[in-house]
């Protein structure tokens, strides 16, 4: 018996470390011109960023705060969360609150992962400014539901690998800025051609880490074990 409650203590435990966790925001709303888009944003700046856990998905409920007159939260059209050292995942649930998201900026704080799920729900997003955060890896395509991108930072991250197809038929970007990341490239670029360049460079493999190229290979083996097996089952039938 004694035995069976630590068990189930310890499910309880672990249930509820990995549970993701719902909140409200509170929201300062601004106007933000972001020069290199030559465009102003209505912006949703998050004040209460102590609400974030280190580790904890965060699933947002409801942003409270007041609009700026003759707007409301339909118009709303970028996020920004700053200086948040807890942050290390993208909240959920944002498009419910602000469906019309076409930015988004996480700027100081300790974003550790990124997957294409998190801008899966914004696919007419322009930008994303991932700034002075801690993302290692571009490891897939990120991107695959924003095709309409038009300027993407990474800068000042830990980035030592993007896969060669991280940013494939982007066919609108037109700002690219991976400064000061393990993978470096010196130079933020304005310019369609710059940018298909720097794209050209990452699709010959100038950022592939050994780590991740050796994981690739792998995992490239295991699946050529599993269709030779496959094929000897159909040849001894």
């Amino acid at each position: 018996m004694i035995k069976f409650k630590f068990h189930l203590l310890l499910f309880i435990v672990i249930f509820t470390t990995n549970a993701i966790q719902s909140d409200v925001i509170q929201c300062e709303f601004e106007f933000i011109n972001y020069f290199q888009l030559n465009k102003e944003f209505y912006m949703c700046k998050v004040s209460n960023i102590q609400i974030f856990n280190h580790g904890a998905k965060i699933s947002i409920e409801n942003a409270i705060g007041q609009n700026l007159e003759n707007k409301k939260n339909e118009q709303v059209e970028g996020t920004n969360f700053s200086n948040a050292p807890n942050l290390n995942l993208i909240p959920t649930n944002l498009e419910r609150i602000f469906p019309n998201i076409i930015l988004i900026f996480i700027n100081n704080s300790n974003l550790t992962q990124i997957t294409s799920d998190d801008f899966k729900p914004f696919p007419k997003l322009k930008a994303i400014y991932i700034l002075f955060n801690s993302i290692e890896f571009l490891c897939k395509d990120f991107f695959i539901h924003n095709r309409e991108l038009e300027a993407i930072s990474f800068w000042e991250n830990k980035i030592r690998h993007i896969e060669p197809s991280t940013f494939k038929n982007l066919s609108s970007l037109r700002i690219l800025d991976l400064r000061g990341n393990v993978c470096n490239f010196p130079d933020w670029v304005d310019d369609r051609n710059a940018v298909v360049n720097s794209i050209r460079k990452i699709e010959h493999g100038e950022c592939l880490s050994e780590i991740c190229s050796i994981n690739n290979l792998i995992a490239e083996t295991l699946a050529r074990d599993r269709l030779m097996e496959q094929l000897k089952k159909k040849i001894n039938k």
